[in-house]
């Protein structure tokens, strides 16, 4: 609506002010009350300008028909960008931006958990359309929160490797122990599991 608010504005500021013949009294000063002053017009550029990144960011991470949670970290990203800097805006626009900035931080804040928002960042790490938009800040953000997690995995895989080797010899004489090929099959996948961890934790430079 305002889109075509703002492109109409010579025609609406026309129809406004020009004088209609037969109008009751009522009927010319209601049309009066409905014009716009210069000072208003600033006003709605200034709110279509600020709300404009808002409406985008809303498109791209209400798909359904492809992952958006990487997305949803560079659309919050972007709009941060976007209300902080203050280059060439209007009293009205720096005002709005502050406004908009105060509620989208509260706003995640309140509805984001931290692990929802290390998710989101992990995803935009792990994207190939995301990650060259990270800052340095978020890339070493990102980078210590994966080694983090593939340390808890490799401990986890050492610990159930620690388990199914240890536990056939605690078993009581009279319970027969395990088939072979059956333990055998398990730590093979086990060790499977925490060489390709081992694999990654390598390959990964965290410089």
């Amino acid at each position: 609506m305002l889109d075509r608010l703002l492109e109409h504005q010579t025609l609406i500021d026309t129809v406004i002010r020009r004088k209609f013949d037969g109008l009751t009294i009522v009927q010319a000063n209601r049309l009066k009350l409905a014009a716009l002053t210069p000072d208003d017009w600033d006003v709605l550029r200034a709110l279509h300008h600020v709300l404009m990144g808002f409406d985008i960011a809303t498109t791209i991470i209400s798909a359904s028909r492809y992952p958006t949670l990487s997305d949803s970290f560079w659309a919050i990203t972007k709009l941060r960008q976007i209300l902080i800097l203050n280059k060439d805006n209007s009293r009205y626009t720096e005002l709005l931006k502050k406004s908009a900035l105060n509620y989208l931080d509260i706003y995640v804040q309140k509805h984001l958990s931290k692990e929802q928002q290390e998710g989101m960042l992990i995803s935009a790490f792990l994207d190939p359309e995301t990650h060259n938009d990270l800052n340095d800040n978020d890339l070493t953000k990102a980078m210590k929160i994966v080694k983090q997690k593939i340390n808890t995995i490799s401990t986890n895989i050492s610990t159930a490797l620690t388990t199914t080797t240890t536990t056939p010899l605690s078993l009581s004489s009279t319970s027969p122990p395990p088939p072979p090929t059956s333990s055998l099959s398990s730590s093979h996948a086990i060790m499977s599991k925490k060489t390709l961890c081992q694999t990654a934790h390598e390959s990964i430079s965290w410089n």
